[in-house]
Formats: C-alpha cells, structure tokens, sequence
C-alpha cells in the first residue's frame, strides 16, 4: 500500500512487534537508535519514482519513520533522497525531521555527504548538508574516503593545470575550488574565507598534496596576519581541527617561512604554546615549532601564563613523552 494513501498507517511506533516481524532494532557509532529493514519498497519506490509530493507527505506524517527507518543495508532516507537527486526541499524536509540522518552512515560507513559528492548535487543541497553536519567534511568511509578527498580527486588534475597554464584567479575561479572552500566555511564556521583562504585550510586536515597547493596558490598570505593578528602559522598550531595532518602543514609553513615561529600572534603567544595549548604533541608538529624558535621555551603563554612544559603537563590528555622532551630541552624548570 503506497504510503500517499489517505488509509496508509504503519504501526511503527511498537518496536517490539517490529522486532516480532523479523526488524532488527540497533544502534550505530553515535548511539542513533535505528530499525534495520524498516525502510521498505512501500517508502523507497515513491523516492526512486521522484514522486516527492507524496514523499513529503510520509516525512510530515511520520517523523518517527524518518528518523529512525533504515533499509537493509543501514541507509536512511536521506541516502536515498541523494541518491535519486532530490530537490532541496525534500532535503530540507527530511532534515528539519530528523537533522541526526546528516550523521548516520550506511554499512560502508558512507555518509549522505559522501553520497551528495559522488553525485554531484547541485550546490544548495550540498550547503544544507554541510550545514547539518559539518564534520562529515573529513570523516571517513571504510574505504577511506572522505567528501573533500572525492572532490579534490575529481578536480586535482583541472585545478593544477589551470593554475600552471593561467595562473591563481583562473584555478580559484573554476567550479571544482569554490565547492572545496565550500568545505572548508563549513569545516572552519565560518561565512567567508574568501579574505584569507590560507588562514583557514591551513586550520584543517588536508592531506599534504592539497596543503601544497594551497600554499602555491596564496603564497604571499604566509607573512601575512588576519583580523586577530594571526599569522596561518599561528592558526595551524592552535587548530584543534588539523591534528592528523598537523606535522605535514607545519613542516610546509616552516619551510616556507621559518621567521614566522619567531613572530607572536595578537594576543602575544609564539606558535609553540599554541601548539601545545591545542592538544598536538610532539610528533604531531610540536618538535619542527621548537626548533625554528628554541627562545620561545623561556616565555609564558598570554592565557594561562605556563612555560611550554608546564602547558602540555596541564592537559587532561597530556602526552608524557612531549612533557619529557620539553623539559630535556630544557632542564632548568625542574629545579
């Protein structure tokens, strides 16, 4: 019975005899309580028939259904509405129901965004599921995919050429650069990066491939502060978001400009307390900082006022060998 029926009812709501008809009630990563096998023909043909009017109505009537209704395969409703390209109100629709869905992946660990890349949806859907769930920018499927590495992939190759044959304003023109940015407002929440786009990828895990580009591209932010005094240096030490790719980003900077680890930030503090203060260890970045600026040892940070050992001895995550190697650099400060 097609669920645009006026005498559609699905007894939902009584997981046990749900269970009792052979569903399977779970909960994924997130602690989202789902109902395996829920999700049916009699819900999924009207999608893949792009019968959207009687769609909305089932997602008006049955929030219950819409949020915790699953196929087969751990794909919700969401999955399927990016599958068979639905507008942005069925989008817009199924999140005001149930805003969770932009979290919940299917049995490979795909997430709607994934899906919404892979199949090139056009920009407002995209924007209202970053929206959703901003996160999902660099979370991983199982096979290690992630939405901004589809899309890197897909227009690396356009990118590169474009920047080589006609340089920065034709690279950061093209379609496939302004959806990465996309990424990155959503990443970083912020409305618009486009002042100083550097200061903002550099706050993300970009793998090493992108951040060079990157960098070939607004090579002359490197030296340059924000808004708060803020060189990207700065950014990419005190990021909390950039932790897996921090060792890469901060060899490139230094690399580039190695003056910047000897530079405070408006507030005062050099890039090693801000490194330190963000969490990152050190292999994650925190040795290559100390050595471009070994003074910046000696100076407390602007907040807590703590030397650098005492900064990453503070952490409820302190990582003992940093504070160790710290403090080898230093002996003085135990005595």
């Amino acid at each position: 019975m097609s669920f645009c029926n006026e005498s559609y009812s699905f007894k939902s709501l009584d997981h046990t005899s749900l269970i009792g008809y052979g569903l399977t009630e779970q909960k994924d990563a997130n602690n989202f309580k789902t109902i395996r096998g829920g999700l049916t023909s009699e819900h999924l043909d009207p999608v893949s028939s792009r019968n959207w009017k009687c769609v909305l109505s089932w997602i008006a009537f049955h929030p219950d259904e819409v949020s915790s209704f699953v196929d087969k395969e751990g794909k919700s409703i969401l999955h399927h509405a990016c599958l068979f390209r639905a507008p942005l109100d069925v989008i817009e629709a199924i999140l005001f129901s149930a805003p969770e869905l932009a979290k919940l992946g299917n049995d490979n660990e795909e997430l709607p965004l994934h899906w919404a890349v892979r199949l090139s949806l056009p920009l407002p859907v995209l924007k209202r599921l970053l929206e959703a769930h901003p996160r999902s920018v660099f979370l991983k499927d199982r096979d290690g995919q992630m939405p901004w590495l589809l899309l890197w992939d897909r227009h690396k190759e356009t990118l590169l050429d474009a920047y080589r044959m006609h340089g920065r304003e034709r690279a950061i023109s093209l379609p496939g650069w302004k959806l990465i940015l996309l990424m990155v407002e959503a990443y970083v929440k912020k409305s618009d990066v486009s002042n100083f786009p550097l200061h903002s990828i550099i706050q993300c895990p970009f793998d090493q491939s992108f951040l060079c580009f990157a960098i070939n591209l607004f090579r002359d932010e490197i030296r340059c502060k924000d808004e708060n005094g803020n060189l990207p240096l700065h950014l990419a030490c005190g990021s909390y978001l950039n932790k897996d790719s921090s060792a890469d980003s901060l060899k490139i900077l230094l690399d580039e400009y190695p003056m910047g680890a000897m530079i405070t930030n408006g507030k005062g503090d050099f890039a090693l307390h801000l490194a330190i203060a963000s969490g990152k260890s050190w292999n994650d970045g925190v040795d290559k900082v100390l050595v471009a600026n070994p003074s910046a040892i000696h100076y407390r940070d602007f907040q807590q006022h703590l030397y650098p050992f005492m900064l990453a001895a503070a952490r409820d995550d302190a990582s003992l060998s940093t504070v160790y190697k710290l403090l080898q650099v230093n002996p003085e400060y135990v005595h």
